[in-house]
């Protein structure tokens, strides 16, 4: 058996050798020819301008057709059935919102309802809103533009008159009949009569409007880039009474000046700080002030217009009240959170003086809201002027505090000297030895109107 071995394995080989050589005529793995390009085999070829959703980036408009659909057809060539003629041709094609004059029958009603004025088209056939706008309320005495249909709401029109061209509403300015009727007046424009609302709660006014809220006043509130003032409707109180507390005011305001605004003037006549109370009259509010000309500045009796506003409520000074929730600016004294005063049920019907007082050490422009009743810290006393010392008025008493943080010197502006184991050459009142920045000296609490 051993020796037939060789003998039968030989032909088995043989067959192997074959078998494979036989099969790798069939491998499905062997290189076999690339088929020829066609179109429609999913790949972009050479010399087509598209295949299936590959349009090579081509577009409608970048072909310089109307917004659509291009598509590819059975050639691979563009189809650009699917897109609108030539945005510019006058025609709305599919795509386009617009062309050119053709508005497709749309107005500004597209915006909104009530929205008037030119609707536009733009260069790529798209719509142009900026032009709509929605009409000017009939008597706002609104500015417009003469010929643009969207400025005026009927029945008022544009009219240029000497002052500029505002949408009116036209009436007699001699009329005393109230010609514009319930809630409205005839304004002067330039020589021109014109309806317009009654002004309400801090809307403009001028000297003819009036205003509508109660107890409202025409007041000038600030001045315009052109020097003119412009009045604003508000509650105004006399000017005698500014930064003394409520005064005629409604429980819960103070009588404020107001920051910034024109200044009332007493007469064209000049005045020098130091004749101040001969040249101005004093007693009834004026001071003397620089005020602006078209020579330059010049000093003359002016006074603050009053106006009753909400305030920053004083500072009680004995630690019933947190300091920071009372601050007030004293750049601007008398404008916004900066207002001082009392706001309480019993508020103060005339303090002597109402400051914003520096509080915090370095920090000059931060202060707290004080009323002073001290005559020594303030303007000498005239007839009609700030209230005398002890004279806080409801809801107030003027004190020392326990624990004071406003000193005034003895003798100013010449220190004297002192320790507080030798204040022998104090005065009576002057028991106190502190530094205020020119060394240790007498001094005595300065009495403010402290809320009870």
């Amino acid at each position: 058996m051993l020796d037939l071995a060789p003998r039968v394995l030989a032909p088995v080989s043989v067959l192997l050798l074959v078998a494979a050589v036989a099969c790798g005529e069939d491998d499905p793995g062997a290189a076999t020819p690339a088929p020829a390009p066609a179109c429609g085999d999913g790949r972009l070829d050479p010399g087509e301008e598209c295949e299936g959703f590959d349009l090579r980036g081509a577009t409608c408009d970048a072909l310089g057709l109307a917004v659509g659909t291009l598509a590819c057809n059975a050639e691979c060539k563009l189809d650009t059935t699917g897109c609108g003629g030539k945005c510019g041709d006058g025609v709305v094609q599919p795509g386009e919102d617009c062309d050119g004059a053709n508005l497709n029958g749309k107005t500004c009603a597209l915006v909104s309802p009530t929205a008037i004025g030119a609707l536009g088209c733009s260069a790529d056939c798209h719509f142009l809103i900026e032009g709509c706008s929605e009409p000017v309320p009939a008597g706002e005495l609104a500015p417009c533009t003469p010929g643009a249909a969207n400025d005026c709401a009927a029945p008022a029109t544009c009219v240029t008159t000497a002052r500029g061209s505002f949408c009116l509403e036209a009436c007699d300015l001699a009329s005393t009949a109230g010609p514009c009727g319930a809630g409205r007046y005839c304004e002067d424009v330039g020589g021109a009569g014109a309806c317009a609302n009654v002004p309400a709660t801090g809307a403009g006014c001028t000297a003819r409007s009036g205003c509508a809220g109660a107890g409202d006043t025409c007041i000038p509130t600030f001045t315009s880039a052109t020097g003119a003032p412009i009045s604003t409707c508000a509650p105004s109180c006399p000017a005698t009474e500014v930064g003394k507390g409520q005064g005629s005011c409604a429980a819960g305001l103070s009588c404020v000046a107001i920051a910034d605004g024109p200044a009332e003037i007493e007469s064209p006549t000049a005045c020098t700080a130091a004749t101040e109370s001969t040249d101005c009259t004093v007693a009834n509010g004026y001071r003397c002030n620089p005020v602006p000309s078209p020579a330059g500045e010049v000093m003359r009796c002016t006074r603050p217009y009053g106006q009753c506003a909400p305030v920053t409520p004083l500072y009680k000074f004995d630690g019933s009240a947190v300091p920071d929730t009372l601050l007030c600016d004293r750049a601007r004294p008398t404008r916004g959170a900066g207002k001082c005063g009392l706001a309480s049920a019993a508020p103060l019907a005339n303090p002597a003086r109402v400051d914003c007082v520096e509080h915090f050490a370095g920090t000059p422009e931060i202060g707290v809201c004080t009323a002073f009743c001290d005559s020594a810290v303030m303007d000498a006393p005239a007839a009609g002027g700030p209230a005398p010392e002890g004279s806080c008025g409801d809801g107030a008493i003027c004190k020392a505090p326990a624990a004071p943080e406003l000193w005034l010197a003895e003798n100013e502006p010449r220190a004297i000297a002192c320790t507080e184991a030798d204040l022998a050459g104090c005065g009576a009142d002057f028991k106190r030895c502190v530094d205020l920045g020119r060394g240790p000296e007498c001094v005595r609490a300065v009495k403010v109107c402290v809320p009870n």
